[in-house]
């Protein structure tokens, strides 16, 4: 059974809030999973509004195939987030490698393009790497888009903040 809670506000706010209105409504939950979408970010994303910021999970053959392929497009690094699960298993939840968040400078000749034009752009690289990781089973991307981060995932919502230390 879906269960959804939106939260706004006028300073960043954890991400736990939301975590724990979920739990909140848990009698019934299934364990199907969670999906947090992050906009209008702060902190050090706060600076970087234009910025595209890739969120998925990766194997480290995924992101060394990432690397080499956001190179070759001509993005570079801004910054990043790298959320490693706990080695031990938690029941119920799969074991991934690696929950990355980052955030790109756009390429060089990217400025003089239109909004439009980027968002096709970017939305086509979005498609490529999904293609990508489908093709090796290395990546999954949940979002590629400026001032948002998308962390999806399979589990009881409580479980899966506290194994990927969303309380940070």
């Amino acid at each position: 059974m879906c269960r959804l809670f939106a939260l706004t506000s006028e300073d960043p706010v954890s991400p736990m809030l939301a975590i724990k209105a979920l739990d909140v409504m848990k009698e019934g939950h299934d364990g199907s999973g969670m999906g947090l979408l992050l906009q209008d970010l702060g902190g050090p994303f706060e600076e970087m509004k234009d910025a595209p910021i890739l969120s998925g999970i990766f194997s480290e053959a995924g992101i060394r195939r990432l690397d080499l392929f956001m190179m070759d497009q001509g993005f570079l690094t801004k910054y990043k987030i790298s959320l490693k699960v706990p080695k031990k298993p938690v029941e119920g939840i799969p074991k991934r490698d690696l929950y990355l968040i980052r955030a790109y400078e756009l390429p060089e000749g990217w400025d003089n393009l239109d909004q439009e034009d980027i968002s096709n752009r970017l939305m086509m690289l979005r498609l490529k790497i999904r293609e990508m990781g489908e093709e090796k089973k290395d990546m999954i991307v949940f979002s590629f888009w400026p001032d948002t981060i998308m962390i999806k995932e399979i589990g009881d919502p409580m479980q899966l903040a506290e194994h990927l230390g969303l309380d940070r």
